[in-house]
């Protein structure tokens, strides 16, 4: 396993068949001194820190797209997580079959929570050769391999308040494609992360099309540098003057 940062990384768990997307990357705690039941409170929130070398990281990018099928010169988009409704797989289906560019790849990978969901995505991959379909459960070892095969992670989301998803891909060194909502919304093209407005129609489709013309090479060591900056150490200090009541 390589290590690329001094910080401590979180203990590995199995995150595509988890709920650890979905618990996002801050968490709430109540000072010192609230009352057991919590009403009157004071709460303040506190940030999770990166998934730099939480999974195994052995596997590099040309092998890990022989191994999911892929081919080496092909535009790859990613999207990596439990299958839910709330994350914007049906639009993003929908937005790659109108996406005509030569080469791109679609891959879909994650436990199917709603099964309804899981089976739109395979009728989709047998109806477009261009879509890898993999809805079931990831295991550790395998993480890798999604995220080193590819050039962006897409998180299409319908609502969100944080993305653990989102810091995975940035700590694997993967710019991200995500709407301007929730935690989403403070983060830009500085942070490894191309927006868009989910408001309007075929944005998902336009911001798609816009991937596939950049560099996303480029763009890894943003993705990298911020996921560093949710440094472990930086959330621990954070945490204890919390529950200093500071």
């Amino acid at each position: 396993m390589r290590s690329r940062t001094s910080g401590r990384a979180p203990p590995t768990g199995p995150f595509a068949g988890s709920s650890a997307g979905r618990r996002g990357s801050s968490y709430t705690a109540r000072a010192r001194g609230s009352r057991s039941s919590g009403r009157g409170a004071a709460r303040r929130s506190c940030r999770t820190g990166h998934y730099i070398d939480a999974y195994p990281h052995a596997v590099d990018q040309a092998e890990a797209r022989r191994r999911l099928g892929l081919g080496a010169d092909e535009i790859v988009l990613v999207s990596f997580g439990q299958l839910r409704a709330y994350k914007g797989i049906p639009e993003l289906l929908d937005a790659f079959a109108s996406l005509q560019v030569p080469g791109v790849r679609l891959v879909v990978a994650g436990r199917a929570v709603e099964p309804s969901l899981g089976e739109r995505v395979a009728r989709a991959a047998a109806a477009d050769p261009r879509i890898v379909a993999h809805p079931t459960h990831v295991e550790d070892s395998d993480v890798q391999l999604y995220f080193e095969a590819a050039d962006w992670i897409v998180l299409p989301y319908r609502d969100v308040l944080t993305s653990g998803s989102a810091l995975l891909a940035l700590s694997f060194g993967r710019p991200v494609i995500a709407p301007r909502r929730g935690c989403l919304a403070d983060m830009d093209e500085r942070d490894g992360v191309l927006r868009y407005a989910p408001e309007r129609p075929g944005a998902l489709g336009a911001v798609l099309r816009d991937a596939t013309r950049r560099d996303a090479r480029a763009w890894r060591p943003r993705a990298l540098a911020a996921a560093r900056r949710a440094d472990w150490g930086d959330i621990a200090r954070a945490y204890a003057r919390i529950f200093a009541g500071g």
